[in-house]
């Protein structure tokens, strides 16, 4: 996950292996694959083998294949470096499957958390110590991972991972809450410099759903720790922040052009989908079929999720698609409340990170109903983070279970 994010293959030090046919994301998964048949004796799987929601992500990506099926690829040219979209998230629900069955106790999710926010930090200070050139139009450009380099992608990845710092330093030490602040601090700083209106508007939504879920116990700290957050926050904004961020509310006739040609977009989109309801047009074709809908946009992307999910994969994709994410919520909801009752330290772990992945995926999903994250596989990382924790705290209570009876015993 560190390899996907930092991006090696793109970076100074990569570069003469991947010249060499050295593909370092490759051996990553096959080292991991190999390990997860070796180890899988040792590993915990919980109740299920496949919980409810691994079922309808699967179910998803076989809507996705059939779809691929009847509406291939119209134009090869797009995938001739990168994979098609179905081939692609075939890929990502793989390693969905491993990660579900081998993050499965609290110290790994605590470690993972803390993975995602180094590599999270290091994103940030090459983002501060980034050359003016690396800038297209005031905005940091071509940073990130392998599939999300662009300002707005990068942002929604970087907002999300804002809230896991948050959840850290309410839970560390003195020094894990040093570390947490300065992570924070380039983080926060890499969002502005990016300028997405959508991951600002993600971020707004995050905090005020902190406070609408906080556990009951930790509602007061939680207000006051979210205020000093939101003054260090405004304390990093300027003039050209303020003014695409104004824009989000803006008349018609004030909106930039960017703004009005996604509302547009999106109309077009409406009709694609009203249009080729069952299947859509297949996965990675609204670029070439928008034009059809939208004339003044061809070849443009959707900059909407749902918009996207919809025009390529019918009603049927798009239900399935909203399924996940409903289930997600629910079963994050219930992590929360179970971990709620575990008087233990790693009940106070699990609850602090359902509550990470909770706000995180929130402002993240918030963020994808202006930009298309359908594909991007950070995503699904918090699509499957829920199902990490489910199979901790089962593990957890299991333990606490056989613990009262041996009490009573």
């Amino acid at each position: 996950m560190a390899d996907y994010c930092v991006n090696p293959a793109d970076q100074w030090y990569g570069r003469p292996f991947v010249s060499m046919g050295i593909r370092f994301s490759f051996f990553l998964a096959v080292a991991t694959l190999v390990g997860f048949f070796l180890q899988r004796k040792k590993l915990f799987f919980g109740k299920n083998f496949l919980y409810k929601n691994e079922i309808y992500i699967f179910v998803f990506l076989t809507i996705v294949w059939l779809s691929s099926f009847l509406s291939p690829v119209t134009d090869p040219s797009m995938y001739i470096v990168t994979d098609s979209p179905a081939i692609k998230l075939t890929k990502v629900i793989i390693f969905v499957f491993l990660l579900t069955h081998i993050i499965t106790d609290r110290k790994k999710i605590v470690n993972l958390f803390w993975v995602l926010i180094s590599v999270s930090f290091l994103l940030g200070f090459k983002a501060y110590s980034a050359p003016y050139d690396i800038f297209v139009r005031g905005r940091l450009e071509g940073l990130g991972g392998a599939d999300f380099s662009d300002a707005n992608r990068f942002a929604g990845f970087m907002v999300a991972i804002l809230f896991l710092v948050g959840v850290q330093f309410l839970r560390s030490g003195l020094l894990a809450r040093i570390y947490s602040v300065l992570a924070g601090a380039f983080i926060a700083n890499s969002l502005m410099l990016a300028g997405s209106r959508g991951a600002f508007l993600g971020l707004a939504v995050g905090i005020i759903f902190a406070l609408v879920v906080a556990p009951k116990r930790y509602k007061g700290k939680l207000v006051i720790l979210t205020l000093i957050a939101c003054i260090a926050l405004f304390g990093l904004v300027n003039k050209q922040v303020v003014d695409r961020v104004s824009t989000i509310s803006n008349a018609a006739e004030e909106r930039d052009s960017s703004a009005q040609s996604r509302l547009e977009i999106w109309e077009g989109g409406a009709r694609m989908l009203f249009s080729n309801p069952v299947l859509g047009v297949g996965p990675g074709n609204f670029y070439t079929y928008i034009g059809n809908y939208q004339p003044k946009h061809p070849n443009r992307d959707a900059h909407n999720t749902l918009i996207r999910c919809g025009g390529e994969l019918g009603f049927i994709g798009l239900g399935s698609f909203v399924l996940i994410l409903i289930s997600t919520l629910r079963l994050l909801w219930g992590c929360m409340l179970d971990a709620d009752r575990l008087e233990s330290q790693a009940g106070k772990d699990l609850l602090w990170c359902s509550y990470g992945t909770i706000l995180g995926g929130t402002a993240m999903l918030v963020y994808g109903m202006t930009g298309t994250l359908l594909y991007t596989e950070y995503f699904w990382w918090f699509l499957a983070f829920p199902i990490c924790i489910r199979r901790a705290l089962d593990s957890e209570m299991s333990i606490a279970a056989t613990g009262n009876l041996k009490s009573v015993g």
